[in-house]
């Protein structure tokens, strides 16, 4: 994690389009400064006063009502952890994840993936 305090820019849908570290908090700039339009705002983070959970990345996006960074999901089976605010894949689904017919479930506790032997179907529960 970065120490130096930060600003994100984030677009009218509160993605964000840049990051910047800055040597101060002094240094942080203005909407006018830096030349964007009103419809754009900056968050600062990593600083003392900051709750905002995940160092934002373009293409993130900040939850307001988190108040957390999420990162664009990668699959639309993914499942949000409600405590990392990172996208997991579904447990209960198997992923062929090398387009080779072999087939993976993804075990959380131990943070990694099983492969399956079965008839089981990508983005098919399994029992």
């Amino acid at each position: 994690m970065n120490t130096l305090p930060a600003f994100a820019t984030l677009d009218q849908n509160n993605m964000v389009i840049n990051v910047s570290i800055l040597d101060t908090i002094d240094d942080i700039p203005t909407t006018d400064s830096i030349g964007i339009s009103s419809s754009f705002s900056i968050l600062t983070y990593n600083t003392p006063d900051s709750s905002v959970i995940n160092e934002p990345a373009i293409g993130y996006t900040l939850d307001t009502t988190l108040n957390a960074f999420i990162p664009p999901k990668p699959d639309p089976t993914y499942i949000l952890n409600t405590i990392t605010y990172q996208w997991e894949p579904d447990p209960s689904l198997t992923y062929d994840l090398h387009n080779d017919g072999k087939l993976y479930r993804y075990d959380l506790e131990n943070i990694c993936w099983i492969p399956t032997f079965g008839p089981e179907i990508v983005g098919v529960e399994t029992t």
